[in-house]
């Protein structure tokens, strides 16, 4: 299995096709596998990366040391080690933020950028209660109960009425993981300064895909439209938050249509 150690902590990654790099980042209590339908849909034609954020997944879970600019570093690191100069970044959620921040950052290596379901600063008041409620349960070691409350929050309901089985499977995997994973994880989003007034710098080409019924996230997704100088909105029919797991085909035609009009 595909390891690598970057800034001190052992993650997870998974390469697929050759071509132009497009990474995936994942988002909160998710790992690269959230990514399968992408991966299988567009890996003839692009070199796809996907990989598990520390405290996710297949990675390690360190103590201590979480933020969304330490997974934004994180990423630059992967990118470093696997010798990626040049990418087509995709971030769901809290992915969104780190694709954020890793553009900001690194603006060089970003060819594209696909924010999906992603907001550019800290939780609404009501979600950084839910959060809260999250990150205490882990912390408590009771992570069968954080994850309960977590995939029972509303802009969650979409995948678990479209994807129960997934969602079932997935639960069943997350319970194993590290709690201080989690919740330290959960904090980063909590504690995320906002990149609201620097979007303006972001110079490349931006596709914003999010969901109709991700009500949250729409006034982002406009927001990107309006701000990013080359953003394109696109609202998926249906979804809420997890959309390109909700609806896949429609994704995936709405990102190949992006992809394939890029500048060569």
């Amino acid at each position: 299995m595909p390891y690598t150690k970057v800034n001190g902590v052992r993650l997870y990654y998974e390469i697929a096709g050759e071509g132009t790099p497009l990474v995936m980042a994942h988002g909160l209590s998710l790992d690269h596998a959230m990514w399968e339908p992408q991966v299988a849909a567009f890996s003839d034609r692009y070199q796809t990366i996907t990989y598990d954020n520390r405290g996710h997944g297949l990675s390690e879970a360190p103590p201590q040391g979480y933020s969304i600019e330490v997974f934004a570093e994180d990423l630059y690191g992967l990118l470093r080690f696997l010798g990626v100069e040049r990418v087509s970044l995709m971030g769901l959620s809290m992915g969104g933020r780190i694709a954020l921040r890793f553009v900001l950052s690194h603006p060089e290596m970003v060819r594209a950028l696909i924010l999906v379901d992603a907001q550019s600063q800290a939780p609404s008041p009501e979600q950084m209660s839910a959060f809260a409620k999250v990150a205490e349960l882990a912390e408590a070691g009771k992570m069968r109960e954080a994850v309960d409350h977590l995939y029972g929050l509303p802009f969650m309901s979409g995948l678990s009425e479209k994807r129960p089985e997934w969602v079932k499977r997935h639960k069943a995997k997350l319970v194993r993981w590290s709690p201080v994973g989690l919740a330290w994880s959960t904090r980063a989003i909590m504690r995320m300064a906002s990149l609201t007034d620097r979007l303006q710098e972001i110079r490349v080409p931006t596709l914003a895909i999010v969901g109709e019924r991700d009500t949250a996230y729409i006034p982002f997704a406009e927001r990107y439209q309006r701000t990013i100088p080359q953003c394109k909105k696109v609202v998926i029919p249906g979804a809420t938050h997890m959309t390109n797991l909700e609806e896949p085909e429609l994704f995936n035609t709405v990102l190949q249509n992006f992809l394939e009009g890029l500048p060569s």
